[in-house]
């Protein structure tokens, strides 16, 4: 899946960059303690969307 795609997702479910790492970006919910690690690569495979729409409570993207 297209990053720039799934940061749009991740931001319309109430989620936001909580700070930039080395090669991850930290995502978290809002409400939540839970960060998770976004990679900084153009297509993120979709068992790495899955899994962070997972632990961020979060229904996962559809795919198209």
């Amino acid at each position: 899946m297209n990053r720039s795609k799934f940061t749009r997702h991740l931001i319309t479910h109430d989620c936001f960059l909580h700070h930039h790492g080395a090669n991850h970006d930290a995502w978290t919910r809002r409400g939540q303690k839970k960060i998770v690690s976004l990679p900084r690569h153009r297509e993120v495979d979709l068992s790495i969307v899955r899994a962070i729409c997972r632990d961020l409570g979060i229904p996962p993207p559809p795919e198209k």
